[in-house]
């Protein structure tokens, strides 16, 4: 759930998400050695992230699929607040029914007490 809700608060920052997909490109930039310096042996230059556009579909699945899942918990946060809600103003509406019958009860006593002859 935590997660889910990270990613919808991410989600709904635009400059915060821009952000984080700079950094996260240049993460795979510098782990797929696009950000070497010139000279050296650079490995990993034909397994780089954008080179793979499939990468990028995958991303927007895992967008699409975090987004669910947000308005998902989204929906179940809110049946439960409703329903605890609901419980709330049934116990309050019990208590103040308990409450009205003791009154009652102590009403009555009193008027025994008062007016009882003996």
């Amino acid at each position: 759930r935590q997660k889910a809700k990270d990613i919808t608060n991410l989600l709904q920052d635009d400059e915060r998400l821009n952000a984080e997909r700079r950094q996260r490109a240049n993460m795979r930039d510098r782990l797929a050695g696009h950000n070497e310096l010139p000279g050296s042996v650079n490995r990993n230059v034909d397994h780089g992230f954008y080179e793979h556009p499939g990468n990028l579909d995958d991303e927007d699945a895992d967008i699409k699929k975090a987004i669910a899942e947000s308005l998902k918990t989204a929906n179940e946060d809110e049946k439960n607040s409703t329903k605890e809600e609901e419980d709330l103003k049934r116990a309050l509406k019990l208590s103040k029914e308990e409450e009205e019958k003791r009154q009652a009860v102590l009403e009555k006593q009193n008027e025994q007490l008062l007016f009882d002859p003996g």
